[in-house]
């Protein structure tokens, strides 16, 4: 990833410290200096691959910036294929996704009926998701173009556009958003035997599957136990739930 003010990249050496540990999760914090600002930025690394940014540019006296973006160059066979889409916990809405052979524009002030909206790049094996929580701090004319997307000979180039008209920043501003890696685990044998549905767990009930998990399919490695399958096979529903398990044959 690169931060680019005015056309020019930052590329003086950073202090990197450690500011969280934690089992599932760390915290880095890194600082460097740009022309005419200090720049922080704050990264949580999840176990599942979730890494939330909190970049902070801090002007040493009144900063005249036109044009601030996060370059995040990508390796051409890791950017191949696309997905834009709004999305929360359960549902998917407005998607457009195909081959990686032109540029693709999004607008993340714009919500589908209040879900976030979110843009993918990967192959058909891996990729990254962006996603932002809101449009903090940001300062943009061009709203169509909040994050563009632009293929490449040596791989693609996902830019997120934080300011695109001339600005005269005095004080800190901060920017956020996310990136997941996805699979969020390795994947795991037959996974296109999977099917969307639910499964039981003795003692909760019927329960959403998670495609990225060994078992049909447990939401926390950290809930799986050893006798977990046997227990599965051994579950009785009435005859009316019947049509909500899916069975997966080994």
């Amino acid at each position: 990833m690169r931060f680019v003010c005015n056309g020019t990249a930052v590329t003086g050496k950073a202090t990197v410290k450690v500011v969280e540990t934690h089992p599932d999760r760390q915290t880095l914090e890194s600082v460097v200096q740009g022309k005419g600002f200090d720049l922080k930025s704050r990264c949580r690394y999840e176990f599942d691959g979730m890494m939330w940014f909190d970049v902070t540019l801090t002007p040493r006296g009144p900063l005249a910036a036109k044009n601030v973006k996060i370059e995040i160059p990508l390796r051409s066979e890791v950017s191949t294929l696309y997905n834009c889409f709004a999305r929360d916990y359960f549902h998917f809405q407005g998607y457009r996704a195909g081959a990686l052979t032109q540029s693709v524009k999004c607008n993340h002030y714009k919500l589908e009926n209040g879900r976030l909206p979110a843009v993918w790049v990967g192959n058909e094996e891996r990729g990254l998701y962006y996603f932002t929580q809101d449009q903090a701090g940001r300062r943009l004319k061009n709203r169509k173009e909040t994050v563009h997307l632009d293929p490449g000979k040596n791989g693609a180039l996902l830019i997120i556009n934080l300011i695109d008209y001339p600005s005269s920043l005095k004080t800190p501003v901060t920017w956020s958003f996310g990136l997941q890696v996805t699979p969020a685990r390795p994947f795991v044998r037959k996974r296109t035997t999977f099917r969307l549905g639910t499964y039981y767990r003795p003692g909760i009930g019927l329960v959403p599957w998670f495609p990225w998990e060994g078992v049909m399919s447990v939401p926390d490695a950290r809930f799986k136990y050893a006798n977990y399958e046997a227990d599965l096979q051994a579950v009785t529903l009435p005859a009316r739930d019947f049509r909500m398990l899916h069975i997966v044959k080994k």
